[in-house]
C-alpha cells in the first residue's frame, strides 16, 4: 500500500503509518478480510475490474461490512504498476436490512398468532379443565400423575404462545420507580417459589445498595427466570449442578447488574454468535423464543445482556440496567 486516505484509516481503526508499505496479503491477514473476490487477479491484468462484498475485522477487534470496487492501475504504455481499491462501509445498511427483515418476521407472526391463539387457548382451557375433573373424581394415583403431566404440558404449550404473542405485539413496559434491594428481593422469592431450582445447589450473593432503577418489575422477574430456567437445563447431565445468582451496583456507570452462572455444558464461539437470534437455540425441544424475548425485554429497558461461556464448563449471563440519577428521584 502506498497511499490511503482518512476514511481508511477511520474504517480500519489504524494509523495511515502502519497501512503504508503493506502488500494484500499482509492486510488481508491483519484485518482477517472475507472477501467474494481474488485481488490477484486485478493486478494480473485477468479482470479490468471487479465489485464484491467484503467482512473484516479492524485492529480494534470491529466487524465492518463492506462494498469493494478493485481496477488496476497502469502507466502511459498500459503496463499495470498496481491497484486501486475503493471500500464503502455499508455495516450500517446492513443493521438496518437485518431489522427490517426482523419486522417482517413479526409482521407474519402477529398475523399468524393472531387467527389461531384464541382458538388454541379456548381448546387447552377445556383440556386442563377435564385433567382437574379427573385428579377430583378418580383415587388411582396413576391416573392421577398422567393428568398431573397433561397439566405440566398445557402449561407448557401456553407459555410458548405467550412467548409467541409478546415478539408478534409485545406488552407496553409499565416503568415504575423501585429500589434495587426491592427488585433484588422480589426476584429471589419468585425464584425460590419455584420449582425450577429444584435439585440444585442455589448460592445467593445479593446486593444491599440503595439505589433507584425505573423498570417493569414483572418483565424483569420475566428474564431473570427464563435465564435461570435456561442454566438449569443446561446443567442436565452435570453431576454436581450449581446455580449462583449475583447482583450488585457498578458506580462508574451509575448501572446495576444481575449474573446468573451454572456450571452445565456451555457454548461454542459460534453458539455464542447466534445466541438471541429469533428461532435458534441450543436445546432439542427447545423454540429459540425465550431468549430472544429476553433481549427485546432488557432492550426495551435501556439494558444490555452480556454473555459469557466455555464449553464443558459453563455460563454467565450478566443483566445490566440503567440506574437513576439522584435528581431524576420522584420527591
Amino acid at each position: 500500500m502506498v497511499l490511503c486516505n482518512k476514511a481508511a484509516e477511520k474504517i480500519f481503526e489504524i494509523n495511515k503509518s502502519e497501512l503504508l508499505g503493506m502488500d494484500i496479503d499482509e492486510l488481508n491477514d491483519l484485518l482477517m478480510f472475507e472477501r467474494k473476490d481474488n485481488p490477484s487477479l486485478i493486478l494480473s491484468g485477468e479482470k479490468a475490474c471487479d465489485i464484491c462484498e467484503a467482512t473484516l475485522k479492524t485492529a480494534k477487534g470491529n466487524t465492518v461490512d463492506l462494498i469493494i470496487y478493485s481496477a488496476p492501475i497502469r502507466n502511459i504504455d498500459g503496463e499495470i504498476i498496481g491497484g486501486i481499491s475503493v471500500d464503502t462501509d455499508v455495516t450500517e445498511m446492513k443493521k438496518q436490512q437485518h431489522a427490517m427483515q426482523q419486522q417482517e418476521k413479526l409482521a407474519l407472526l402477529g398475523q399468524m398468532g393472531a387467527g389461531i391463539v384464541h382458538e388454541t387457548r379456548n381448546f387447552l382451557t377445556t383440556i386442563k379443565g377435564r385433567c382437574q375433573l379427573i385428579d377430583v373424581n378418580t383415587e388411582d394415583r396413576k391416573i392421577k400423575e398422567y393428568a398431573s403431566k397433561i397439566n405440566k404440558d398445557v402449561d407448557e404449550v401456553n407459555r410458548i404462545i405467550g412467548e409467541f404473542l409478546f415478539l408478534s405485539k409485545p406488552r407496553k413496559v409499565l416503568l415504575e420507580e423501585i429500589s434495587m434491594v426491592d427488585l433484588f428481593e422480589a426476584i429471589v422469592n419468585t425464584i425460590e417459589n419455584t420449582s425450577i431450582t429444584k435439585g440444585i445447589d442455589l448460592f445467593l450473593d445479593i446486593s444491599k445498595e440503595e439505589r433507584y432503577l425505573l423498570c417493569d418489575e414483572v418483565q424483569i422477574k420475566q428474564v431473570v427466570l427464563n435465564i435461570c430456567k435456561n442454566a438449569v437445563e443446561a446443567m442436565d447431565g452435570t453431576q454436581y449442578r450449581k446455580l449462583k445468582i449475583i447482583t450488585g451496583y457498578i458506580e462508574e456507570s451509575n448501572e446495576m447488574y444481575i449474573k446468573i452462572t451454572d456450571n452445565g455444558k456451555g457454548m461454542s464461539k459460534e453458539q455464542l454468535e447466534k445466541l438471541g437470534t429469533m428461532f435458534y437455540t441450543t436445546k432439542e425441544t427447545g423454540t429459540g423464543l425465550g431468549l430472544n424475548v429476553c433481549y427485546q425485554i432488557i432492550k426495551s429497558h435501556k439494558g444490555q445482556i452480556l454473555v459469557d461461556s466455555v464449553l464443558d464448563e459453563g455460563t454467565s449471563f450478566t443483566i445490566i440496567l440503567p440506574c437513576l440519577n439522584d435528581e431524576d428521584l420522584d420527591e
